[in-house]
């Protein structure tokens, strides 16, 4: 090849050069990047995604995505602006989790839409770093609808997590504060929840918590101080575990409660009652629960004034039927009937129970009673079943 010829192809590098910059801007401009995001983000997370707008900016750390009008399953997750950085060495080895996500003005609607066992209420999955601002959440628990509001929302994978804004479940909202620390190699998690409303407040605290996943969670202990309905109430629990199943979520522990006073709890619960009841309430047992309303009490220890008693309950959501079983080695009526002035009374022929509130659902009771007191009578080994409503 001669010099003349040489020089006169000096265009065909650059010429090249321009015409792949070309090329690409035509990629760009078609929207593959967005394409290409809709369909990382579908596969990671499992669900059908929309994407309106997508902006980028490379950096010389990572990628930088602004989102604009994002829709995660068909009602999920939306989103009306949001940002998404991931560091370069991240994006070569396809670590599209490990991602920094910034979220404002979403509207997040559970249970997670996912396949298999987290299908009725597990958790999706969560990038290495979220903050959240103005997003508002809807999920199923039990039979109620749990809403938040105006919520921020920072999250750091092995740190924890911290959320603030306002709640609503049923009849009861206030302000709500969140804070999770992850279990580190010497140290285990813990999570403290603060609610207050109106005339209403709760703190819960769990400490050392062994696991918690989006199916599964172990804790070793629970510490409760909840105020409610004029009663307080201190709850302490040990070895909670809560597993996800292809059924739902199933919980079992260990618990304690104090109540105090008595009366204006039980009054919520079941109307008017004397006023002489006992003032304050110890109760302990195994319990658990199944998402779909199944309850069951074993190993019941009660101790209600200067009455003792043990048993069980059960209840059935299939047949809408609480069972209940006791044993009380002594019962003093006192503590629960007004007492006459004259102190001495004869007894009575029979002793009509009180009936339930129309509003409850069909309760069996069968109660063994050693020793029953009342003033100035007393009865040996009284047995009452109590069929209730069918």
């Amino acid at each position: 090849m001669t010099r003349a010829s040489t020089k006169s192809q000096w265009w065909i590098g650059p010429g090249l050069g321009g015409l792949f910059l070309l090329f690409l801007g035509a990629l760009l401009l078609s929207g593959l990047p967005r394409l290409l995001l809709v369909g990382i983000l579908s596969k990671e997370l499992g669900q059908p995604v929309q994407l309106q707008h997508l902006h980028w900016r490379v950096q010389s750390k990572g990628l930088d995505l602004r989102l604009q009008g994002l829709r995660i399953g068909q009602k999920f997750l939306r989103v009306q602006q949001a940002s998404i950085f991931w560091h370069w060495s991240d994006l070569w080895q396809c670590h599209w989790l490990a991602a920094k996500v910034d979220i404002q003005q979403a509207y997040l609607e559970g249970p997670w839409p996912g396949s298999g066992s987290a299908s009725s209420g597990g958790i999706p999955p969560l990038p290495r770093v979220l903050e959240c601002s103005g997003c508002s959440v809807q999920w199923p628990i039990a039979h109620g609808q749990l809403q938040l509001r105006d919520l921020r929302i920072s999250y750091q994978s092995g740190l924890g997590l911290q959320l603030h804004g306002q709640f609503r479940y049923g009849r009861h909202a206030g302000a709500l504060l969140l804070a999770y620390g992850a279990p580190k190699v010497y140290r285990p998690g813990m999570l403290h929840v603060q609610v207050e409303g109106q005339g209403e407040s709760a703190q819960i605290t769990m400490t050392a918590i062994k696991s918690l996943s989006a199916t599964q969670v172990q804790v070793s202990e629970i510490v409760g101080n909840i105020h409610w309905q004029g009663s307080q109430i201190k709850l302490h629990a040990q070895d909670f575990h809560a597993l996800h199943t292809g059924s739902g979520w199933q919980v079992a522990t260990h618990w304690q409660l104090y109540i105090s006073p008595l009366l204006p709890l039980l009054q919520r619960i079941a109307g008017e009652l004397p006023q002489n009841l006992p003032r304050a309430a110890e109760i302990s047992g195994e319990g658990r629960w199944q998402q779909n309303g199944s309850l069951t009490l074993t190993g019941l220890r009660a101790r209600l004034g200067k009455t003792d008693l043990q048993g069980e309950i059960h209840y059935q959501p299939t047949h809408d039927l609480w069972q209940i079983q006791a044993e009380i080695p002594r019962l003093y009526l006192s503590d629960w009937l007004p007492v006459s002035a004259r102190g001495v009374v004869a007894p009575p022929a029979a002793i009509p129970l009180p009936a339930l509130p129309r509003t409850w659902p069909p309760i069996r009771a069968n109660i063994h009673i050693g020793e029953l007191r009342w003033q100035n009578w007393q009865a040996r080994n009284v047995h009452i079943r109590w069929r209730g409503k069918d």
